[in-house]
C-alpha cells in the first residue's frame, strides 16, 4: 500500500455544501463509535475513507472506482464515477460558475483549458439561455426566470436610446 500524491502536486481545497458536510460530520462520528466499541480511540493520522478500524490507511482509488461501478451496475445506472466528475463541471460552467474556479476544483491549472476541452460538454438549456442576448433562435422559448413576469425579449437586454 502506498499512499500517491495528487497528479499536479498540489493541496487544494473546495467549498462544500452544508448538507455535505453533515454527511461527513456523520461519517466522523460513526469512525469514532466503530473505534470505540473495539476499545481505542481515532488518534494522529487517520483517512476519512478507510475499510481499516483504525483508519491508518486509505483506500486505494481504483477500488473505490471499481466499487462504484459495481453499484451502479447492480441498481441500473448507467454511469462511473469519471462521468459524474464531467456532469459536475457542466453543470457548474452551465450554472454561470468561472471557468477559472471549476478549473480549480477539479485540480487543472492552464486556466482551465484542459476543463473545456474535456470536461465540458454541450448543454442545450445554455445554448438557450443564450439566445436571450443574441435573438429568438430556440424553437422552444425560454422559460420565465425568478422574479420575472415574461421570458426577456431583445428589447430587454438591448441599451436604452437616449431621451
Amino acid at each position: 500500500m502506498r499512499e500517491k500524491d495528487t497528479k499536479t502536486h498540489q493541496k487544494r481545497r473546495v467549498a462544500l455544501d452544508e448538507s455535505t458536510v453533515a454527511v461527513l460530520r456523520e461519517h466522523l462520528m460513526r469512525q469514532d463509535g466503530d473505534a470505540a466499541e473495539l476499545g481505542f480511540a481515532l488518534v494522529g493520522r487517520v483517512f476519512l475513507f478507510s475499510l481499516d478500524p483504525g483508519c491508518e490507511r486509505p483506500l486505494v482509488p481504483d477500488s473505490v472506482t471499481q466499487r462504484f461501478d459495481r453499484m451502479a451496475e447492480r441498481l441500473g445506472i448507467g454511469t462511473t464515477l469519471h462521468k459524474l466528475l464531467q456532469d459536475n463541471a457542466t453543470e457548474l460552467l452551465a450554472a454561470g460558475v468561472d471557468l477559472r474556479t471549476v478549473a480549480g476544483r477539479l485540480g487543472h491549472g492552464g486556466g482551465g483549458t484542459k476543463t473545456l476541452k474535456v470536461y465540458a460538454a454541450w448543454v442545450s438549456e445554455a445554448d438557450c439561455a443564450g439566445t436571450w442576448l443574441t435573438g429568438p433562435t430556440c424553437a422552444t422559448p425560454p422559460t420565465t426566470p425568478p422574479g420575472r413576469s415574461r421570458a426577456p425579449t431583445p428589447a430587454d437586454t438591448s441599451p436604452p436610446t437616449p431621451s
